[in-house]
């Protein structure tokens, strides 16, 4: 949105989140506000939360106006046919099968980087805050396991991916809360599967970003802890 466009929200109690007003209050209160009849009364956001605001642009980054919202896709996965002998079913995983993660990125988004960014990023800012949307929630954790996923060949041959992804998946990170990083989750188990696969191929931009990501996830773990134990 422009600086100068106005949103006007009310807070519903029982689903605990903002919902559109009435037209009529939606037209009234962004006549006074863009007057400036309501500047003794409109707060900045800035000014009381700028530790939040600098959060949020971090997680909608990769999100562009000119191309909003951005679709949340849905891929098929690929199985092989029941029929097959097992010499056509290793022939079948060589020649044929894609992975989650080459179907999302390669196909659905044709190797676009920003273009994959953005559906990560919208996918989890929709279900951030609409907690009940399972289509975003269930797309978010889609993607993030097929990133767990990648394997070696991918993650090589789109290297330039893996940075900012995981800075994107740090800063999603953050909101969520230490009881998610149980070292027995499997959604914290799998991030060691694309740490492992990221230092293997060798690359020092790599190796960083996966000591990175690694350091955050055992911080994380050491708090989910203190917190059991404090809670005991």
């Amino acid at each position: 949105m422009k600086p100068s466009s106005v949103i006007v929200k009310v807070f519903d109690f029982e689903k605990k989140r903002f919902i559109d007003d009435s037209l009529e209050n939606e037209v009234r209160y962004s006549q006074m506000a863009s007057s400036g009849a309501m500047n003794k009364v409109l707060i900045p956001v800035t000014d009381r939360n700028p530790e939040k605001v600098v959060l949020w642009i971090k997680l909608v980054s990769h999100i562009s106006n000119n191309f909003f919202p951005p679709k949340l896709h849905s891929e098929i996965p690929m199985t092989p046919p029941l029929d097959l002998s097992p010499e056509e079913i290793t022939k079948y995983y060589l020649e044929e099968h894609k992975s989650r993660f080459e179907q999302a990125f390669l196909d659905t988004h044709k190797g676009n980087i920003e273009s994959f960014l953005a559906e990560v990023q919208y996918a989890f800012v929709r279900a951030y805050v609409h907690k009940e949307d399972d289509v975003a929630t269930n797309r978010w954790l889609h993607l993030i396991h097929s990133i767990y996923n990648a394997g070696k060949r991918n993650i090589e041959e789109n290297s330039e991916l893996f940075p900012p992804l995981i800075n994107t998946i740090i800063t999603q990170f953050n909101c969520l809360s230490d009881n998610y990083f149980s070292p027995d989750d499997e959604f914290i188990r799998g991030s060691m599967n694309l740490i492992e696969d990221m230092n293997d191929i060798g690359t020092k931009d790599l190796q960083d970003k996966a000591k990175e990501f690694n350091d955050y996830i055992n911080k994380r773990r050491v708090k989910y802890f203190k917190n059991g134990i404090e809670s005991v």
